[in-house]
């Protein structure tokens, strides 16, 4: 008899949109549904993500096939009760569950994660993971936190907590001065502050003209072109970067480190990067061993496919831990 793949829902929740979909098991989008995120209290948005989602299933008829939900949301999840504990994007109630509320809906179970390790996820089911079991998402976009993974699971620590590294003290840098977080110096949002910060100081910058407008890839471009001001940023947010890899290197011993998020995916940036964790690691007698890449999943159906991979990751663990028991 054919074996029927499985598919799963996913919801993508995101500061701007929500995006939930049906995936199937190797990786295809067969159908999905975009709306705007409201920060609104939970109730309020819960209802909304249940009429979009009814919509979405009534349309391609897959509500009896969906096998479980995977959800991946910005904020800190307990992974144990699997509930959103903390958030920016929605006003939570102690009372209300909404992950309980899905399944009470949909009768299946409800996985939730928060959005890097949902990225994660992503790889260990559908990218690097499928080749190598050791392995460190590393999200440099308007904020920076990695996932870890070792033998092919998530490494969590005691609150799900583990990679939250946005505000690891990195001292020093090549210019001698003392420097920020990680975060505030190697994000797309800190890079952007530092080169506002330094616009006084650089009043012929290229990017003067730019005020508030200024964005991180204004920055990178006019690092390119040899723009004084982003370069002292770029070159900041670079040996940050470099000497973080290189840390959890020492730390985890990974295979490869896979980068996501809209600032790594400049290849020039990228490359400039792979140039100075070589040139760090040389710089403490080491040969720097571990692959660098960025992510082949693409940016189209990211968020989409790693709010799936929650709910396929966690079938086939809970698969894994019944056969150990049996």
């Amino acid at each position: 008899m054919e074996r029927t793949e499985r598919v799963v829902l996913g919801i993508d929740v995101g500061g701007t949109k929500v995006c939930v979909g049906v995936v199937t098991e190797d990786g295809r989008v067969l159908d999905k549904q975009r709306y705007p995120h409201r920060n609104v209290p939970v109730e309020e948005w819960a209802k909304e993500l249940m009429v979009q989602t009814d919509a979405l299933l009534e349309r391609c008829g897959m509500r009896e096939r969906i096998a479980a939900v995977g959800i991946g949301c910005r904020g800190n999840v307990d992974h144990r009760s699997q509930r959103l504990m903390a958030t920016t994007i929605m006003k939570l109630s102690p009372e209300y569950d909404f992950c309980q509320a899905l399944r009470s809906r949909y009768g299946r179970p409800v996985y939730i994660d928060n959005d890097v390790k949902a990225v994660a996820c992503a790889e260990i089911v559908f990218g690097a993971g499928r080749e190598c079991g050791d392995f460190v998402c590393y999200n440099v976009g308007t904020g920076i936190a990695v996932a870890s993974v070792a033998e092919g699971r998530l490494i969590r620590g005691r609150d799900n907590n583990a990679g939250e590294i946005s505000t690891d003290y990195l001292p020093g840098g090549r210019d001698g001065e003392a420097a920020p977080g990680l975060e505030a110096a190697a994000s797309g949002r800190g890079i952007e502050d530092q080169a506002r910060a330094l616009l006084d100081a650089y009043p012929d910058s290229a990017l003067a003209a730019q005020g508030e407008k200024l964005t991180a890839r204004d920055v990178l471009v006019a690092c390119r072109e040899g723009d004084p001001l982003a370069g002292k940023v770029v070159r900041r947010a670079l040996y940050m970067l470099a000497a973080s890899a290189v840390n959890i290197r020492h730390l985890l011993n990974p295979e490869r480190f896979v980068f996501v998020g809209g600032v790594i995916s400049d290849p020039w940036f990228f490359e400039q990067l792979q140039g100075t964790v070589e040139e760090l690691s040389r710089a403490v007698g080491e040969r720097w061993d571990a692959v660098l890449q960025v992510s082949e999943l693409g940016i189209e159906h990211a968020g989409l496919l790693g709010a799936a991979s929650v709910a396929f990751y966690n079938m086939k663990l809970n698969e894994q831990n019944h056969k150990e028991v049996e």
